[in-house]
């Protein structure tokens, strides 16, 4: 399997990412083609549609409301499954004003096949 922290600081590094060509690259990377984001009320399925979702949320609560993501403790893996946690907190220190589970299915090219996201606030 792959170095679960590292890819743990690499996904949660995408939706921080200022540049919307290593973006867009960084999602392609850790995304398979047909891989699908779950969140409690949406789908994303392919590149295309998880490039916008990540676009999407930079746009509006990093680069719109100063946001930054961060990883919240260790992940955690076994066959192909990976799960760690997530805060989003204002980019100058703050209150938490989101903290997410992450629950993240891996091809055998230890790219994300499913990306199940469940708000813990």
């Amino acid at each position: 399997m792959t170095d679960i922290q590292a890819f743990a600081d690499r996904y949660v590094a995408v939706w921080n990412e200022p540049d919307p060509t290593t973006r867009r690259a960084t999602v392609d990377e850790l995304w398979a083609p047909d891989a699908v984001e779950f969140t409690e009320t949406r789908e994303h399925r392919g590149h295309a549609a998880l490039q916008e979702r990540v676009r999407s949320a930079h746009d509006d609560l990093v680069a719109g409301q100063g946001f930054r993501f961060h990883r919240d403790g260790p992940a955690h893996g076994h066959h192909g499954t990976v799960t760690f946690r997530t805060v989003m907190r204002p980019d100058g220190g703050g209150d938490i004003a989101w903290t997410g589970l992450m629950v993240v299915r891996l091809d055998d090219d230890g790219r994300i096949r499913e990306d199940h996201q469940f708000a813990l606030t």
